[in-house]
Formats: C-alpha cells, structure tokens, sequence
C-alpha cells in the first residue's frame, strides 16, 4: 500500500470506507429483522437506527473522503503551477547574459550562471565553493566590498548596477 500514491489511495479510501460501513450495518439490520440477534420484534426505532447508522454515516465518509479528494487535486494544480514557474525562473537566471550569483550563508558562492561565467571568466565548478571576496581579488578591500554587497542583499534584496575595481 505504500507504493500507491496518496491520491489514489484516497479514491480507493471513499468506496472501500463507506462501503466496508454499509456491509456489517446491513448485515446487522438484517440479523435484526430476523430475529436472530434479538428476541424483540423489528421495529421502527430499530429501522430508523439501522438507516442513520447504516446509511447516514458511510454517506458521510464518502463526502469527508471525496472533499478530501478534491482539496488534494487543488494543491496538486497548484504545486504543478508553481513548479512550472520555478522551473521558467531557473532556466532565465540560467541563461541570462547578467551574472546571476548566490551565497550562502558564510559568503561563499552557492550558483553561478553563465552571465557570470562570460562576465568573471570563470567556469562555474571551479567558481562554486570559493568566497566572493576571492572572486573581487583577495584581501582586506576584497573582504570590506564582499560584506556590503551580501549586506545590501540581506538589506534590500538585490545590487543593482554595482561596478569593483
């Protein structure tokens, strides 16, 4: 069961559930109409009983189970859509002749697209991994430069039109 995906296990959930409900319930009010499970007479309190929680509650669970079904196919358009626009983000930073660089936390570069690889002349496996501070050249005015720019970036979210020497 844990090969199939969630979705289809909620579908296969709202007919198994309601139906493995309505099975006993009916069987129960059958033993009932019988006689076999009681000496009492079938009455109309035990058909209204055997009706609400023979046929009430598994219509119940079908409708929790199908809303459930639905809510699931919204995210899942949703997601799709999101993915898709990610995706399109990526292959535009990717592909962009402006350098496009990411650090992380210590300062260190994260991505590099091929802007930056045209702009720096550097390919993006050897330029990965090494702090910005080396990409500007080393050293004290190096290290000053690389903290105002992440700064700025933690600050404003982006440099725009920034030029080292």
């Amino acid at each position: 069961m844990t090969n199939i995906p969630f979705r289809r296990r909620v579908n296969l959930l709202n007919w198994l559930l309601p139906t493995a409900l309505i099975i006993p319930t009916l069987l129960y009010g059958l033993s009932l109409a019988l006689g076999l499970q009681s000496n009492t007479p079938f009455t109309n309190q035990n058909t209204l009983v055997v009706l609400i929680y023979g046929l009430m509650s598994p219509l119940l669970v079908y409708l929790v189970l199908r809303q459930t079904g639905l809510w699931l196919d919204e995210e899942e358009r949703n997601r799709s859509q999101d993915d898709t626009g990610i995706e399109r983000m990526v292959q535009i930073a990717t592909t962009s002749s402006d350098a496009i660089l990411t650090l992380d936390n210590l300062g260190h570069i994260d991505t590099w697209n091929t802007g930056a690889q045209r702009l720096f002349s550097y390919e993006a496996s050897i330029a990965v991994g090494h702090a910005l501070s080396d990409l500007l050249g080393g050293g004290s005015a190096a290290d000053l430069e690389s903290r105002w720019l992440y700064d700025e970036v933690r600050r404003t979210g982006s440099v725009g039109r920034h030029e080292t020497t």
